[in-house]
């Protein structure tokens, strides 16, 4: 009616599936011969538009068609970097960094001589990637033409003194110098090769999945093979002079630890880095577990011909438990959790997985498909477990008592092992109850004649270790049932350790397991609750990691591991 009518080009075309984020469209203008530099009425052409908008798909068509625009600047001098730090999109920038390789442009200045950190206002991953992402050293004190620093920009924008953003400032870039830097620090820097902060991926295997004893060292065998002499000789002396020594060495315990000069934060963040904190934690505690479970299995043999003339089917349960038991520890201990191998030939291909991932899906999205410390495809239930330092598929948990991750492949003689265990502590415990009247009379009655003979003070020290063991094992029946307890309701329900934590992470205060049933809770806790039967079939067969693939995963996991989105095809299927 009168007005001019719009008239449709390729360019224009392109604008607009860069801002649609279409990606199969705009590579249909480029092959038409759309211009990706040909700004429209208000200067923003093609390429800065998917740089500001985030449209990072749409991005790399334009990239990988004409390679000129990596370095390719805007009217006021701008980078892609420039753009997306402008933008405070913090995955757009670290696709331009390790996808691309713009290292230098985290140091280039535009017209006016500002550098992309004087145009930084944040969030705290942009100021990171920014200072640390790349093979680059942005200069914190560098000016632009009007004689100010990023400090100065930044206290200008936020309207806060210069003092504090210089501090600020500082403090970003001492991360991984001055301390370690935090869980979440380090995984963003993850697939981004050229930066210092990035952890070398763990693929498992070598120290971390050696058997605890080739890890002892000789110290820590001797104080556990004193532990149980230690006990006899403390029930033999009168309980006061016991109760001193305890005493006397709780504090010398006490006064050693305080005394011991507390290593710096850097030395800190290297051993935790390397694990060998937990390593040395899981060896002591699990050395402990097996000097106990020796101690218990002795005493309860000592009174076995005691049992065997009163319970004889009790007593041979009680043997049967004990072989049983003692080969599944060995099992737990000897083998692997189940360690994720690499489908791809080299780190190369899940690099370009990964890139190709992030241009479907921010970061959060992409920590799904991919493991950021193992930089592996993460399948489906699979966790990163730090104590045997890699991708584990089906994660259970870290056991520290056995210093060995708890996975799909020993899962099932972890629950074995405590059901032996369970047998183990109660069988003869009920029968020991019983007998502990005249178990002294009874001991001194069959005491071996090889042997020195007891005495009245032996027969007491004998009756005070009888109780101690007694109050030893009633100590480990309970930690055993609720441990037990624990792991038999997360195979009926096909929930691991780390899934129930997590859910319980997800809420600021305490709340309890939902009741089973179709509501939006309980589908939230349980996910892969296919039914009471199906998930104990799917455990005793070891294939709950192979019945989650099955299922559909979410939208954005999908693009994320090889469907096609936006046109664009990604070869990063789980």
């Amino acid at each position: 009616f009168g007005q001019p009518s719009r008239v449709v080009t390729p360019d224009s075309q392109l604008i607009t599936a860069v801002l649609r984020g279409d990606a199969a469209q705009a590579e249909a203008c480029l092959h038409s011969g759309a211009n990706p530099r040909r700004p429209r009425e208000d200067g923003l052409d093609a390429l800065s538009l998917a740089v500001s908008h985030g449209r990072r798909g749409v991005l790399g068509v334009l990239l990988r068609h004409d390679a000129a625009l990596l370095t390719a600047c805007d009217g006021a001098g701008r980078t892609l970097v420039h753009l997306a730090v402008a933008a405070r999109d913090a995955t757009t920038l670290k696709y331009l960094l390790g996808r691309w390789g713009l290292d230098e442009q985290a140091c280039a200045v535009d017209t006016v001589g500002n550098s992309p950190l004087h145009l930084c206002r944040g969030p705290r991953e942009v100021w990171l990637l920014l200072l640390h992402g790349s093979a680059a050293e942005p200069l914190l004190e560098a000016q632009n033409l009007s004689g100010e620093t990023p400090a100065d920009c930044a206290a200008r924008a936020s309207g806060g003194k210069v003092s504090e953003a210089r501090r600020a400032l500082l403090e970003l870039a001492a991360v991984g110098a001055s301390g370690p830097a935090s869980e979440q620090d380090t995984q963003l820097f993850a697939f981004l090769r050229r930066s210092h902060l990035r952890r070398q991926p763990g693929g498992g295997g070598g120290e971390a999945l050696r058997c605890w004893c080739a890890r002892a060292r000789p110290a820590d065998l001797l104080l556990a093979c004193s532990v149980w002499p230690l006990a006899g000789v403390a029930c033999a002396v009168p309980l006061r002079f016991a109760a001193a020594a305890a005493c006397a060495a709780a504090a010398w315990g006490l006064y050693s630890r305080c005394r011991r000069p507390r290593p710096s934060l850097r030395e800190e963040g290297r051993r935790a880095a390397l694990g060998e904190k937990r390593g040395k934690a899981g060896v002591r505690a699990a050395l402990g577990l097996f000097v106990v479970i020796c101690g218990v299995c002795a005493a309860d043999s000592a009174v076995l011909g005691v049992l065997m003339r009163r319970l004889p089917a009790c007593a041979a349960c009680w043997t049967c438990s004990v072989v049983a038991m003692l080969s599944l520890y060995a099992r737990v201990a000897l083998s692997g959790p189940g360690i994720v191998a690499s489908r791809d030939v080299d780190a190369a291909d899940t690099a370009r997985a990964y890139w190709s991932a992030l241009e479907a899906c921010d970061l959060q999205q992409a920590a799904e498909a991919f493991c950021l410390r193992s930089e592996a495809r993460r399948p489906p239930r699979s966790r990163f477990s730090p104590m045997s330092g890699a991708l584990v598929a089906c994660m259970d948990h870290d056991c520290l008592w056995f210093a060995r991750c708890i996975g799909e492949a020993n899962h099932r003689s972890f629950v074995a092992f405590l059901l032996c265990a369970e047998a183990v502590l109660c069988l003869p415990l009920a029968g020991l109850i019983d007998t502990l009247p005249t178990l002294g009379a009874d001991l001194v009655r069959h005491w071996p004649s090889a042997l020195p003979p007891l005495g009245e003070g032996g027969a007491v020290a004998l009756v005070r270790l009888a109780v101690l063991f007694a109050t030893v094992k009633l100590i480990l029946v309970v930690w055993v049932t609720v441990l037990l307890r624990d792991q038999l309701r997360g195979i009926w329900h096909n929930v691991t350790t780390v899934e129930a934590i997590d859910w319980l992470r997800r809420s600021d205060v305490p709340r309890p397991t939902p009741a089973r049933g179709p509501s939006a809770e309980w589908s939230e806790f349980a996910p892969h609750d296919a039914g009471s039967l199906r998930n104990v079939v799917a455990f005793l067969r070891g294939r709950r990691s192979i019945e989650a693939r099955r299922r559909r995963p979410s939208q954005h996991v999908a693009q994320a591991v090889g469907m096609r989105t936006n046109g664009i095809a990604t070869s990063t299927a789980v």
